[in-house]
């Protein structure tokens, strides 16, 4: 039997993982976290078989998304994961899947898929939800596709390339103001929102796990 650890900031989320968990036979949860911090604490401590988690935890001055998941797969290579998520698309999901997860569901997913995702664990490969395979989220555009302006695609690389938008605004002897705009422009026409999306479009850019959360965006 697995022993697993279950990690999400809504009780309620936490109550029914567990319930789908332990009702397989497969597994016994050692423990429940809140937040990352929280999270990274119990796989210390429990050294569990895997962890499942939701890719977003609202937790003030708290590492959560690509970049938490990033830090389990460092610290705990031996620990599985399977993700829950409530956003989608094939930059997150690809990510993902680079990062070695175990599985991604959604949370719009049956408990049948949670369910085959656990079980999934005795086998190779990333399984992923039947609301992700369906394509129920839509996909972003890639990068050449999406119609950027030249300038647009530049600061979108250099975004990539862990500069700041101060320091492109400096390198290329225009305004924060005017890099922001572009930002924020090329943000529009990729259907990205807010900045958890991006990190995880320019991890997709870079074509590797080393992007760091602590990026300054704004």
């Amino acid at each position: 039997m697995y022993r697993i650890i279950i990690a999400d900031d809504h009780p309620v989320v936490r109550t029914g993982v567990k319930l789908v968990a332990e009702s397989n036979g497969l597994c016994q949860v050692a423990a429940e976290a809140s937040n990352s911090r929280g999270l990274l604490a119990a796989i210390e401590t429990e050294r569990p078989d895997f962890v499942v988690t939701d890719l977003s935890m609202d937790h003030e001055n708290s590492t959560d998304g690509l970049a938490m998941i990033r830090l389990i797969r460092r610290r705990f290579p031996r620990v599985g994961l399977i993700v829950l998520t409530s956003t989608g698309g094939e930059v997150v999901i690809n990510s993902l899947v680079t990062l070695g997860v175990g599985g991604v569901v959604s949370k719009r997913d049956t408990v049948e898929e949670l369910a085959e995702a656990l079980r999934n664990q005795e086998r190779s490969g990333t399984y992923i939800g039947k609301e992700l395979r369906s394509g129920s989220f839509e996909a972003k555009p890639r990068l050449e596709t999406a119609r950027l302006t030249a300038s647009e695609a530049e600061v979108l690389r250099q975004l990539a390339n862990n500069l700041t938008v101060s320091a492109i605004a400096s390198r290329s002897s225009r305004t924060v103001a005017t890099i922001s705009k572009q930002k924020a422009s090329a943000m529009k026409k990729l259907d990205l929102h807010g900045n958890a999306q991006l990190y995880a479009y320019l991890s997709y850019l870079r074509g590797e796990s080393s992007l760091k959360q602590e990026m300054m965006l704004s």
